[in-house]
C-alpha cells in the first residue's frame, strides 16, 4: 500500500517503509520505527502519596535518571531515554511503597516520525 495518508497506514500496515526521494530510508514495525527515531519517551505515573520520609530522595532520583521532572499531586511526568527506566521508575516506586495507579507512555505517531525524518535531511 502507498499512501499520504499516514494514520491510515499506521492503522492498517503491520510493516512500513519510509521513502525520500525514491529510496527507503528505513522500514519496519510501528514499535521499530517509534524506538528508531525517538529520542526520549515522556512517560506520566499516577500515583498514591509519596511518603514524607522517601520524598526528597526520590524526587532527587527521578532528576538524575530523567529530564523533565513535573510534580503534581498524586501525577508526575519524566523524560527518559529508554523503556528500562519505566521499569526502573515502577521498582523504585514500589520499594516506596507507593501504589501505581497508571503509567501513560506519549509515542510519536507516524506522521511525526516521518516530519522528524523529512526535516533531518533538509
Amino acid at each position: 500500500m502507498t499512501s499520504h495518508n499516514l494514520d491510515e497506514v499506521e492503522k492498517i500496515c503491520s510493516k512500513i517503509a519510509i521513502m525520500k526521494e525514491g529510496t527507503i530510508i528505513k522500514i519496519g514495525t510501528m514499535d521499530e520505527l517509534r524506538s528508531f527515531y525517538q529520542s526520549t519517551i515522556i512517560v506520566t505515573f499516577k500515583h498514591s502519596v509519596f511518603p514524607k520520609s522517601e520524598q526528597h530522595t526520590l524526587i532527587n532520583w527521578l532528576k538524575s535518571i530523567g529530564a523533565h521532572l513535573e510534580l503534581k499531586d498524586h501525577y508526575f511526568t519524566i523524560h527518559v531515554e529508554s523503556e528500562k527506566k519505566i521499569a526502573e521508575i515502577i521498582r523504585a516506586l514500589n520499594k516506596c511503597k507507593i501504589d501505581i495507579y497508571r503509567v501513560e507512555v506519549e509515542e510519536p505517531s507516524l506522521e511525526e516520525i516521518f516530519l522528524d525524518e523529512r526535516d533531518s535531511y533538509l
